[in-house]
Formats: structure tokens, C-alpha cells, sequence
């Protein structure tokens, strides 16, 4: 005896259903749908009648008139810079976040909502690869008045160094600079170099492999080191 609602042929949001696709596990009866963009799903009967399912998620999904936030394109770069962007300021930093207290009163203008009028904005003011987008006035939000692309270098300058922030760059330099002066020893061989660049420059290897030789006791270049006293 048939105990399901025959609903073939009818339409229920941009979902047309098919046949008749056999009962799930607590005997509810599933249909082969077609959606309006063509895709193909099977769908319980009681999602379809009461409105739950109405289409594949095609509907849900917005339209992107670009290809630059696909893989190849040569502007992913600044797809990836402006969705970074709305994302400072658009109050998804996470607290914990470093940038939380640097982007957490930061604004973006109304225009700059879409990305078709800041890629035109970018392409019009200097925008190549290798650059980043700086605001002239930290202290102002994201507009086409208030920002430029810098170079590297320039936007390291540009940093606001904080009596905390200057302290601690320092603290980093000192101590970076007094584990490169170190002595090292090969303890294979038994040299003595008088610092990790002289080792480096003789076995050909970088500085921050060396350091994690000497700290994991690893072997780099065949031979294992450690800190001379």
C-alpha cells in the first residue's frame, strides 16, 4: 500500500521534482529533483512541502562578475589584499589577534564595498605586485584619500613604533644578533668557527638552519653541532 504523497512534476522553489527516489530510514519517501541551475539531488518529500529545501544553494550564492579571486589570475593578489582589508575592518579580527587593537576602531568607505571600484581605484594610483596598501594617516580609515601602495620598505617604516613595540624590536634584534655571534663547533670535525656566518659561508647552508641544527641537535650538511663555550 502506497503511504507517500505523490508530488512528481511538481515545483517547489526552483526544485522540479523528477521520480520517485525510494523511502529513507524511517520510511520517509526521497525524490530525484532537478534544480533550476541543472544540478541533481535526491530531497525528502517533507523538505520539499515545507519549504526547508528550495534549491541546491545555487540561489544562495552570489554571482562574481571577476575571475580574480581564482587560482592563475594575475590580480589574485589584489582580491586577496581587499578581502583582506574588509576583513580588518569589518570586525572579524579576533580579539586575541595582534591587530585587534591596531584595526579595531579602523573604517572602510561605503565605495570600497565592492571590489570592482577598489580594483579600478588600484589600477589607477600605481598598483603592481610586490606593492602593499598603506593608509597615509594611520589614524584615519580605508579611502582613496587616505591610502597609496608602498613598497616593503616603506611600509616598515611607516609602522607607528610604540615605546612597547620599539622595546621589543629591539630585545629581538639584540638577541638575534648575539646568537649569530656566537662560536660554533662541529662536533664531527672539530672546528671552531667564530660565528654561525663563517660556518655558513664554508658549508653553504642558511643562518636559521644552522640555529635549529645547534637547538635540535639535528645533522645539517652530514655533521651534527652545538655552541662552543
Amino acid at each position: 500500500m502506497q503511504r507517500w504523497i505523490d508530488i512528481k512534476g511538481q515545483q517547489f522553489g526552483f526544485w522540479t521534482v523528477l521520480r520517485f527516489a525510494g523511502t529513507g530510514r524511517f520510511q520517509t519517501a526521497s525524490w530525484l529533483c532537478r534544480c533550476r541551475c541543472g544540478a541533481r539531488k535526491i530531497v525528502q518529500g517533507n523538505a520539499l512541502r515545507s519549504g526547508t529545501s528550495t534549491s541546491c544553494g545555487c540561489s544562495r550564492r552570489k554571482p562574481i562578475s571577476h575571475g580574480d579571486c581564482t587560482r592563475g589570475s594575475p590580480f589574485l593578489r589584489l582580491y586577496k589584499v581587499w578581502t583582506s582589508m574588509k576583513r580588518r575592518t569589518r570586525g572579524k579580527v579576533k580579539p586575541s589577534s595582534r591587530a585587534y587593537a591596531c584595526y579595531r576602531h579602523v573604517t572602510l568607505c561605503t565605495k570600497w564595498l565592492k571590489y570592482e571600484p577598489f580594483k579600478a581605484w588600484a589600477l589607477a594610483n600605481g598598483y603592481r605586485q610586490g606593492l602593499f596598501l598603506d593608509r597615509i594617516d594611520s589614524r584615519k580609515g580605508y579611502t582613496p584619500s587616505n591610502c597609496r601602495w608602498v613598497t616593503p620598505a616603506e611600509s616598515s617604516a611607516h609602522i607607528r613604533w610604540t615605546p612597547k613595540r620599539l622595546l621589543a624590536s629591539r630585545r629581538a634584534q639584540a638577541l638575534a644578533a648575539k646568537a649569530l655571534s656566537k662560536k660554533v663547533l662541529c662536533l664531527d670535525t672539530g672546528e671552531v668557527f667564530p660565528s654561525i656566518a663563517a660556518a655558513v659561508r664554508k658549508y653553504g647552508s642558511e643562518k636559521t638552519n644552522l640555529r635549529r641544527a645547534i637547538r635540535t641537535g639535528i645533522r645539517l650538511a652530514g655533521m651534527r653541532w652545538e655552541d662552543a663555550a
